[in-house]
């Protein structure tokens, strides 16, 4: 994953809560003001590129259940014949 998609949530969520915050606690600004819109930007950003990394790229396979899987059978299933 690129580190840019990481970096835009860890510089968003702060704004959003500062935005949360001031809204909250400030009679003037309202949920409609170009601090919001300002401060929402990057976590829908983050939001929307980390759910397209993830459609288009996909997952990786961790390497312990690769190794798991890759005998064919599936983890915890044991032919047992009594």
């Amino acid at each position: 994953m690129p580190r840019a998609i990481p970096a835009l949530g860890l510089i968003g969520s702060p704004l959003l809560i500062t935005a949360v915050i001031i809204t909250l606690f400030s009679g003037g600004m309202g949920h409609v003001s170009a601090f919001a819109a300002i401060a929402t930007f990057p976590v829908a950003a983050w939001e929307l590129s980390l759910g397209l990394w993830l459609v288009i790229k996909g997952f990786r396979p961790s390497p312990i259940t690769a190794g798991m899987t890759a005998a064919g059978t599936a983890p915890g299933c044991h032919d047992v014949t009594a």
